[in-house]
């Protein structure tokens, strides 16, 4: 019977030992803070724009009324957002390329307990991919990939390369014929195939070809003497649809449906449509689909005298008419009005807010911020024979005349990459 009492004793106290682990096992289960198991982003997309998210996963639902506070070093603002298992970082600007990036997200709070952590991961974004530049040699001409820490890459040879324009998909070439004069335009395809010749209604040459900034089409404007069979014409401005294919450029029309003669134009970004100056000074908008099956004509949405380039993440195009700047959008019935002060033989625009990039008398690459700061970016003394922006807004793109293309961060001056040869793709 004493025996029976002790083991009842003794199981009652095993028993209430155990409660006591289990309760606190539960208590630190409740309130251990979430761990981050992966993240996932696309470097390469968020190099090239804003908008692009990073997804932190969590090992347990999250309190979706909790936003930790976020961080990016180097600086990077961001929007953050909880959902389940993951917090979103939506970064609100473009990465630096070839720059390792610190992420600290502080004050996670799990669903149930409350318990709460912080997390630190890394980005490192990769090296520039899409620059291309030419170079001419006594031994044929090359159009080469260039990066910032990675070897240069022939994507090209040829005689006679005047022109190029590239995409991620395709790369077209312009190659005049030393004896003739005439031109040829070849679309390689990037990741192997056969190469198309465009066929233009007669011999001629090209005088300007650029890609749309979506890669689905090429623009060129051609100019050819009268045949048997042709009319002459000066600064035609023909069409290509890349998907499409076939190897027939496609002539754009006018308002009245007659052959546009371009003096001067660009794409819209953002949009299939370009912008187009004739001669005569009237300023034509073009949805360049429908240009290309003829099934639209363009509208004529005012004059201009020409065309000072593109806002970085708009879809504007500015012009210039009588010296008074102002911005065409795929949806423009007339030109709005826009500010930007200053001239100089060399000068681009760097953002919406007017900031503009120009060669000054000394030679020196200015940064005219619409803030009113100003900075030297290159300083003079390079031989700057042209001067555009990468495409993400961050870096200056400059040609010298010592046949080299330079790219200089707008932030500090940093030389990312430095690489012999001329007419970068990004231009």
């Amino acid at each position: 019977m004493r025996r029976d009492r002790r083991f009842v004793v003794a199981m009652a106290a095993v028993l209430g030992s155990l409660a006591v682990i289990a309760g606190v096992l539960v208590v630190v289960g409740v309130v251990k803070g979430p761990t981050l198991t992966g993240s996932q982003v696309n470097l390469r997309a968020a190099e090239a724009a804003s908008g692009q998210k990073l997804v932190l996963a969590s090992d347990q639902a999250l309190d979706e009324t909790v936003a930790p506070n976020v961080t990016v070093v180097p600086d990077v603002p961001v929007t953050v957002s909880v959902q389940g298992t993951t917090v979103t970082v939506q970064l609100e600007a473009p990465l630096w390329y070839a720059t390792d990036y610190t992420v600290s997200v502080r004050g996670v709070a799990g669903a149930v307990g409350g318990g709460r952590s912080d997390w630190t991961t890394g980005l490192s974004t990769p090296d520039v991919s899409d620059l291309l530049v030419l170079r001419h040699g006594a031994d044929g001409d090359e159009i080469v990939s260039v990066g910032a820490t990675r070897d240069d890459e022939v994507v090209y040879r040829g005689d006679g390369i005047v022109a190029y324009a590239a995409t991620a998909s395709d790369l077209a070439v312009v190659q005049r014929d030393g004896s003739t004069g005439s031109d040829a335009v070849t679309v390689v395809p990037r990741q192997g195939g056969d190469p198309t010749v465009l066929a233009f209604p007669a011999a001629g040459t090209v005088t300007s070809l650029r890609a749309s900034p979506d890669g689905s089409m090429l623009g060129l404007t051609y100019t050819q003497p009268q045949t048997a069979f042709t009319a002459a014409g000066t600064d035609l401005l023909f069409t290509y649809d890349l998907a499409r294919g076939g190897g027939l450029p496609e002539l754009v029309p006018d308002d009245r449906g007659e052959q546009i003669s371009a003096v001067d134009w660009a794409f819209v970004p953002g949009s299939a449509q370009l912008v187009a100056v004739t001669p005569g000074g009237r300023l034509l908008r073009v949805d360049a689909v429908d240009a290309f099956t003829g099934q639209a004509v363009a509208t004529d949405v005012g004059s201009a005298d020409g065309i000072r380039g593109t806002l970085p993440g708009t879809g504007g195009v500015v012009v210039d008419d009588g010296g008074a700047p102002a911005v065409v959008t795929a949806d423009s019935v007339t030109p709005e009005p826009w500010r930007l002060d200053g001239s100089s033989p060399m000068q681009v625009i760097v953002d919406e807010q007017g900031s503009t990039l120009s060669v000054s008398p000394q030679g020196a690459l200015v940064l005219d911020r619409a803030s009113g700061e100003t900075s030297t970016v290159v300083a003079a003394g390079e031989g700057i024979t042209g001067v555009c922006i990468s495409r993400n807004g961050l870096y200056s793109v400059v040609t010298t005349s010592g046949g080299e293309t330079e790219v200089v961060s707008l932030a500090d001056g940093r030389v990312l990459l430095r690489a012999e040869g001329t007419d970068p793709s990004w231009c």
